[in-house]
């Protein structure tokens, strides 16, 4: 079943749903398209709400450097940089931790 399709459980949080959604094995782009569908929440400070779901993060990371797997290091960083809505900065630091792996 896609996160979509999955909806909140009731009176669980937007915090438990995002919990629910990281522990099936969703990326953050996934949770974040549910979250707005059923809780039509706002795109603004979605990237500060996720930084306390590191899993769902690093798991989008590893789904664009799957996706292209000839991109650069550089490439990458961009790419999530843009996608998640954070600084080129702390999208290196995701892309470093996973290269590292």
């Amino acid at each position: 079943m896609t996160a979509l399709k999955t909806p909140p459980l009731p009176d669980e949080t937007r915090v438990a749903f995002c919990e629910r959604l990281q522990a099936d094995g969703f990326d953050e782009i996934v949770i974040r398209k549910a979250l707005r569908t059923h809780f039509t929440r706002p795109i603004e400070g979605l990237s500060a709400f996720f930084k306390s779901f590191p899993e769902a993060r690093m798991r989008h990371v590893e789904r664009l450097a799957r996706m292209n797997p000839n991109r650069t290091e550089y490439s990458l960083t961009k790419r999530v940089a843009k996608d998640l809505g954070i600084t080129d900065e702390e999208a290196s630091l995701h892309v470093q931790e996973f290269l590292s792996k």
